[in-house]
């Protein structure tokens, strides 16, 4: 079992690998790619789920069944 989990791993790592050296081709050496921490991803994601207008209001949410804004949000 635990062979199984380490090469998935390390596929990821190969994967992460391969990002991390097309983010500094196309940025430069300068560039530190560091992992997120719990809190970080969190806010990360909240920010991502809800998204705000640039007038600070949320954005208009979408019916589940037609894939448009609803009309009370429209």
């Amino acid at each position: 079992m635990k062979s199984y989990y380490r090469a998935i791993l390390k596929q990821f790592e190969n994967q992460y690998d391969q990002h991390y050296n097309e983010i500094k081709l196309a940025f430069g050496d300068g560039v530190n790619v560091e992992p997120m921490n719990k809190r970080a991803h969190q806010l990360h994601t909240y920010l991502f789920s809800i998204p705000i207008q640039t007038n600070g209001s949320p954005m208009p949410t979408c019916s589940s069944t037609t894939g448009f804004p609803s009309p009370a949000t429209a």
